[in-house]
């Protein structure tokens, strides 16, 4: 009977934490930035002389963001067609590189949001990543967390930490869009021929 009681009781003391987590709102924000808001109005937010479309994306363009509290540098990314000017992505690299933040970060999140859905971390330890998928609420699209630490010497990357929140669906709709508007003209490969193997190796 005693040890039905502790159950019991253990049981109503976590209740009230596992109610609030399930309560925890959509993330839509990130450093005073918000998904869906308009570029126009976050000048003071953003280095809009930087805006320029994605290279292979030209469905969405690219802006700097500005320094602020606890974060040195990163972007925003917004849509060129079916919502344009809208925030679609913002991704932010903190102030704090250091392995001990990330793992502090990891542990906010899962507390807020529960166990990672995703690894992309690479087979090295040089790449770490974990991605959390947030339902949307009231038909909003649905909200995908990303943080990643790397600590390589791939230029493609940024040594330390950073955190990425998008809307992946708008995402997905801006380039259904922007095909639609700009069916692909292709024309012939170069070179003409069939030049071998060789071509496709440094020379």
């Amino acid at each position: 009977m005693r040890f039905f009681v502790l159950i019991l009781a253990c049981f109503m003391a976590l209740a009230p934490a596992a109610a609030s987590a399930g309560d925890t709102p959509q993330p839509v924000s990130l450093a005073g930035l918000t998904l869906g808001a308009k570029v126009d109005d976050l000048a003071s937010r953003l280095q809009l002389s930087t805006a320029m479309p994605l290279w292979g994306q030209p469905y969405v363009s690219r802006v700097q963001a500005r320094e602020s509290e606890g974060f040195t540098s990163g972007y925003v990314t917004y849509g060129n067609c079916k919502r344009p000017g809208t925030l679609l992505r913002i991704k932010l690299n903190y102030k704090d590189g250091s392995e001990r933040f990330f793992t502090k970060l990891k542990k906010a999140l899962e507390a807020k949001y529960g166990k990672s859905d995703e690894w992309r971390g690479g087979a090295f330890g040089t790449l770490k990543v974990w991605k959390w998928s947030v339902p949307g609420e009231k038909g909003a699209p649905g909200t995908s967390i990303v943080i990643m630490r790397y600590t390589g010497d791939d230029e493609d990357f940024t040594d330390g930490n950073s955190i990425r929140i998008s809307f992946p669906e708008w995402i997905q709709e801006e380039r259904e869009c922007w095909e639609k508007a700009h069916p692909n003209i292709k024309g012939e490969p170069l070179p003409a021929g069939k030049p071998g193997f060789d071509w496709m190796l440094p020379y």
